[in-house]
């Protein structure tokens, strides 16, 4: 995965070669991969806390913001939930484990997931037309994937402070749009008082 890279130059080409693949696709797919974004902020955060600043690295991670930009801020609207732990990922937060990493990275894919969705269906893409994304969207869809949303409250509830102070409100937004069934089983209990969510941590 790319958030286990180490490497410098390794993280540096290999989000090079995403955000080439980005610019040659912008006219057909536009979705931001919400997973990949994270991981590599993640893999860029590990490498600073190694080695110090990473201003190429960093010119990457906010290229490729950049280059996402419509679907991010339109994730980030609809789902404001979710905007704490991207910008605490954003400005260095990072897993104690593989496992914690892989769970930072799946509090944005999976609500992501659901937002598009309701939005434009399940392979619906934001560059596709108004009128397709409307025929396609499912504004109703909660998500069913037991094993998925499990795995990730059971991993909130082992996870480190920093992160589950910040993973919080977007996990608890997942379970809440997620089917009746699940939200009748789990329980996501905050890390710090509710409030402080409120007033922005």
């Amino acid at each position: 995965m790319i958030y286990e890279i180490l490497d410098r130059e390794e993280l540096l080409d290999r989000m090079k070669g995403i955000n080439g693949w980005i610019e040659d696709n912008m006219n057909s797919i536009g979705n931001a991969n919400m997973y990949e974004i994270m991981a590599c902020m993640i893999a860029r955060n590990n490498i600073r806390m190694m080695e110090g600043e990473t201003p190429e690295l960093d010119a990457e991670v906010e290229k490729m913001i950049s280059l996402r930009s419509n679907s991010i801020a339109e994730f980030q609207e609809d789902v404001p939930e979710s905007k704490i732990m991207f910008d605490a990922v954003r400005d260095g937060l990072t897993g104690a484990s593989k496992p914690e990493m892989d769970f930072i990275c799946k509090t944005q894919s999976v609500p992501f997931f659901i937002n598009n969705a309701r939005r434009r269906g399940f392979d619906g893409d934001i560059t596709m037309s108004i009128e397709d994304q409307e025929i396609r969207a499912i504004p109703n869809f909660e998500h069913d994937n037991y094993g998925e949303i499990m795995g990730m409250t059971d991993a909130y509830d082992i996870a480190s402070d920093g992160v589950k102070e910040a993973s919080y409100p977007i996990v608890k937004w997942t379970v809440d749009n997620s089917v009746a069934e699940l939200r009748g089983q789990l329980e996501v209990t905050p890390a710090v008082d509710e409030d402080s969510y409120a007033r922005g941590m």
